[in-house]
């Protein structure tokens, strides 16, 4: 996160579920940012050994 950067720059990985996608947008034009993110899919399975 932004304390282990401190003030260098780095990578952020943001997980937006399906339910979170409306507020993730809604947060981007509050922000005035692009939301043109790049999407990686993911296998429902997956995400079952995660929860």
């Amino acid at each position: 996160g932004r304390t282990a950067r401190a003030a260098r720059e780095g990578l952020s990985l943001l997980l937006i579920g399906p339910d979170d996608l409306m507020n993730y947008k809604k947060i981007c034009r509050t922000l005035q940012k692009d939301e043109d993110l790049p999407v990686f899919p993911v296998q429902n399975e997956c995400m079952k050994a995660i929860k």
